[in-house]
């Protein structure tokens, strides 16, 4: 009830789930915006794209892609942010990442990601929307701008990736939260 916006866990392995549609409706009751952490894409039976999938089917909130990852499975070390249009690869297990610019296998997903969130944020600006408009896509600050307010309205709930047992990706969404 004190917090400004709420951090709903996703399990990588079994998408949305009975725990996810209970704090949905408590976030819905009280009027508080969220944000989704698709956790566990260390894990064996991990899948990003079915996770995602019954987020979209079930959840009352439209979900945005901030971040997706490259290698989910046993050895994801790797997810691709496209608001910062970045790779960052963790290279031990207490969290400790290194940016690198986004591969050129990736480049056409990421820019086309970056794309939807950009028209995505413009829609709750009209300022934003006509920036859009004019020059076909939005800054980094336009878009947290966007978000903001789209997340504030809790119409839009943006996703993000993690593990949490190895400290990948939370760092980056204290960032965002920030």
């Amino acid at each position: 009830k004190v917090g400004d916006v709420g951090v709903m866990l996703v399990n990588a392995q079994n998408g949305w789930e009975v725990g996810n549609v209970l704090h949905g409706r408590y976030a819905r009751i009280l009027n508080k915006p969220l944000i989704a952490v698709v956790n566990q894409l260390d894990a064996e039976k991990a899948s990003y794209e079915n996770a995602l999938e019954t987020m979209r089917d079930k959840a009352s909130v439209k979900p945005v892609i901030v971040q997706y990852p490259v290698n989910q499975g046993v050895g994801f070390d790797s997810f691709i942010d496209v608001l910062m249009m970045k790779l960052y690869k963790f290279v031990d297990e207490n969290g400790k990442r290194e940016e690198y610019p986004i591969p050129e296998s990736e480049l056409e997903r990421a820019n086309a990601l970056n794309q939807e969130l950009a028209e995505a944020a413009a829609v709750y600006d009209d300022a934003l929307m006509e920036l859009y408009f004019e020059k076909g896509s939005l800054t980094q600050d336009d878009i947290r701008a966007g978000l903001k307010l789209g997340v504030s309205k809790r119409d839009i709930m943006p996703i993000f990736c993690a593990s949490g047992k190895r400290d990948i990706g939370t760092k980056r969404l204290m960032e965002f939260i920030i």
